[in-house]
């Protein structure tokens, strides 16, 4: 399968190794998250955010996973190591993320890349 962030060509590309991660995310933009020790993982919207992407390599420790609970915007997330829309990292795992905003909610589809030995 070809990963794709949507059908808008994406704007930049972002390394970001802190393992500690709070983020606004920026429409039409990719993340890597480059750290071998995340510990957490805090995401909100920018504003104009419609596409973005991030991916991500969870340490023998499962990072903590957080986005706003607002009221405002619904976050929505679905596909691997997701349950009733929220995302549960596994430990040792690398995931795509790619998220869509419409109509007031956040759509991510998750995809695991593979399990990390």
């Amino acid at each position: 399968m070809i990963y794709q962030l949507s059908p808008v060509a994406k704007t930049a590309e972002i390394t970001i190794s802190s393992a500690s991660i709070t983020l606004s995310l920026a429409n039409n933009t990719l993340y890597t998250f480059s750290s071998s020790a995340i510990t957490e993982i805090n995401l909100s919207a920018a504003a104009g955010m419609k596409y973005c992407g991030f991916e991500f390599a969870a340490p023998a420790s499962a990072p903590t996973f957080s986005y706003p609970a607002d009221g405002v915007n619904d976050w929505i997330f679905e596909g691997a190591d997701c349950a009733d829309g929220v995302f549960i990292p596994d430990a040792s795992t690398r995931y795509r993320v790619a998220i869509e905003q419409g109509f007031g909610t956040y759509v991510g589809t998750v995809q695991k890349v593979s399990v990390l030995e």
